[in-house]
């Protein structure tokens, strides 16, 4: 039998922001950014995330990064903002309706 497993980058990751967010936002990031993932979730849905990495104040929030010319440019939402999305346009849910999900 042949290998098994993801031969190519996906369009879009999204994560669910953990205690060790600082990886997501550091390690992940400069991962995903050589792969080419065109678009990247963060979900801080505790709002743990710092003031020093965030733009936002300290709030359950979506940060997405789009990949334009080979880095990624950083986007943050809280609310009742909708998140935009990149890989799916007719997507067009807030960040409360994310946060609310089951």
């Amino acid at each position: 039998m042949g290998k098994r497993g993801i031969y190519t980058t996906p369009h879009m990751i999204v994560e669910i922001a953990s205690s060790n967010w600082s990886t997501d936002l550091v390690e992940k990031l400069e991962e995903y950014e050589k792969l080419g993932v065109t678009e990247y979730w963060i979900v801080d849905y505790r709002g743990q995330i710092s003031a020093r990495w965030s733009e936002r104040e300290k709030r359950p929030k979506v940060i997405v990064l789009s990949l334009e010319n080979g880095e990624y440019r950083r986007g943050e939402f809280i609310g009742d903002e909708v998140v935009p999305c990149l890989t799916f346009p007719a997507l067009k849910l807030t960040v409360k309706q994310i946060l609310e999900a089951n």
